[in-house]
């Protein structure tokens, strides 16, 4: 009965020129991540919430110095607006020294915006510059890009 009731409601829908639409599932705003150098002396990790198409916050970071050597670790963000070149936001430090770690927070209003913005890519360094050679990344998708 119930199976027939369906059918007949699909029919009438189609007579009538109804449409139904599933509302698209609420985007999985928050990204986390953990980038580990396992061979360079860094780990990164923390969170970012996208916003929309355009924009982001930074949740959380928390890096560690995991290097028995004299160099700082860094974290960097490259925004990619997916149209044109990359840019760079700023680079933060930890200079702490080996088993040390740094946190930035909420409050510390790190956020990128841009029209649109593809995705991110949250790059962790040792040292002062970012080749790639000392430093990984992880790349994180705008669910919002359109």
């Amino acid at each position: 009965m119930r199976n027939r009731l369906r059918k007949s409601v699909i029919a009438l829908m189609a007579v009538c020129g109804l449409v139904f639409v599933a509302q698209p599932a609420a985007a999985a705003t928050p990204n986390w991540f953990d980038i580990k150098q396992d061979g360079y002396g860094a780990q990164l990790a923390g969170r970012i919430d996208w916003i929309d198409a355009n924009r982001f916050n930074v949740h959380w970071v928390r890096l560690y110095d995991k290097a028995r050597d004299n160099e700082p670790v860094f974290w960097v963000l490259e925004i990619n607006p997916g149209w044109t070149s990359s840019w760079y936001g700023t680079k933060r430090f930890n200079h702490g020294g080996y088993n040390t770690n740094r946190y930035w927070g909420p409050g510390d209003g790190i956020h990128a915006i841009d029209n649109p913005i593809n995705h991110v890519r949250i790059w962790v360094c040792v040292g002062n510059t970012l080749t790639f050679g000392n430093c990984r990344s992880d790349t994180k998708n705008n669910p919002y890009y359109p």
